[in-house]
C-alpha cells in the first residue's frame, strides 16, 4: 500500500511543482490545447507502445523525467517493456528499493520500485543507471508495480 501512496505524491508532486513537468525543449505544437485539464492529455503513447527497449538514461534530466511520469501514469501500457534509468537510489522507511528520478531543476522527483534478480542493491543515495523490465507482483493479494532490474552500474 505504502508503494501505491508513493506513485501517488509522486503524481501529485508533479501537478504542484513549479516546472510544471513540461519539458524545456517543448515546441508549441506539442503542448495541450486549451480546455485540457491536464499537461498529460497530449502526450502521445505511440512512439513508446511500440518501442520494446526505452533508453531513458541518455536524456536530459526534463526529458528523462517527464517520461518516467508518463510510465507511471500509464504503467498498464509499458508492462513487459525494458527500461534504462538514471536516478538517485534508495531504500524507503517501508524496507523497500527506491530509484528517484528527478528533473533538470531537481525541483520535482518521481520514484520506482526496484527488485533485483540477485537480491543485491547499490549503496544507499549513490546514483546509478539501472536496466530492467516493467512488471507487477503480487503480495498479499495485491499488484505492484515495479522495476525487475537485471542490470546497476555507476552513473557518473
Amino acid at each position: 500500500m505504502k508503494r501505491i501512496v508513493l506513485i501517488v505524491l509522486a503524481a501529485l508532486m508533479l501537478a504542484l511543482c513549479s516546472c510544471n513537468g513540461q519539458p524545456t525543449t517543448t515546441s508549441e505544437a506539442q503542448k495541450p490545447s486549451q480546455g485540457e485539464s491536464a499537461w498529460w492529455q497530449s502526450l502521445s503513447l505511440e512512439e513508446e507502445e511500440e518501442e520494446t527497449f526505452l533508453d531513458l538514461a541518455v536524456l536530459d534530466a526534463a526529458e528523462q523525467y517527464n517520461k518516467a511520469v508518463k510510465i507511471q501514469i500509464y504503467f498498464e501500457e509499458f508492462v513487459g517493456k525494458t527500461v534504462r534509468f538514471g536516478g538517485q537510489y534508495y531504500t524507503g522507511d517501508d524496507g523497500y528499493h527506491y530509484l528517484t528520478v528527478a528533473d533538470n531543476a531537481n525541483c520535482c522527483y518521481t520514484g520506482f520500485e526496484l527488485v533485483t534478480r540477485d537480491g543485491s542493491y547499490p549503496e544507499e543515495k549513490s546514483w546509478v543507471i539501472v536496466e530492467g523490465v516493467l512488471g507487477y507482483y503480487q503480495l498479499d493479494g495485491e499488484d505492484f508495480p515495479h522495476i525487475d532490474v537485471y542490470k546497476v552500474e555507476p552513473w557518473n
